[in-house]
């Protein structure tokens, strides 16, 4: 089965306007690593996670808990897990909507890197909640 996918446009009045991605779910394996590796890095971070999160890690059981809890954890642990976000992304450089792998280059604001990263996550754990409504960040 083909994995979502999501495009995503920068609408913020800044060097990155316009700029479009290509976001691509984790497969399974992936998705499952990477939120037990969030979740652990929130134990030891002194987070309180409840049992049944622990018992279950999954993007899911990120969902249920809460992901300002996220921002709890080592940064350099933080800034891993980020990075893996993004390569969940491709950038789209025609019209015809041909992607490549996203280069540190392609993106020049700050605050697009972050966002874009915000977009990942909330397209892997949306579908958990009510509605499709995304987590705040």
């Amino acid at each position: 089965m083909t994995r979502r996918t999501t495009e995503y446009v920068i609408d913020a009045n800044n060097r990155d306007k316009g700029k479009r991605f290509l976001i691509t779910e984790m497969d399974s394996w992936g998705g499952e690593r990477w939120a037990t590796r969030v979740i652990v890095a929130m134990s030891q971070a002194g987070v309180d996670i409840p049992q049944e999160v622990m018992n279950a890690p999954s993007f899911e059981a990120l969902a249920s808990f809460g992901i300002n809890a996220l921002f709890k954890i080592k940064r350099e642990e933080f800034e891993e897990l980020s990075d893996q976000l993004l390569d969940c992304v491709k950038i789209i450089f025609d019209e015809k909507g041909s992607t490549r792998d996203l280069l540190k280059s392609d993106i020049e604001e700050s605050t697009s890197i972050f966002k874009l990263r915000m977009q990942v996550l909330s397209f892997h754990i949306e579908s958990f909640f009510p509605g499709g409504s995304q987590p705040s960040a």
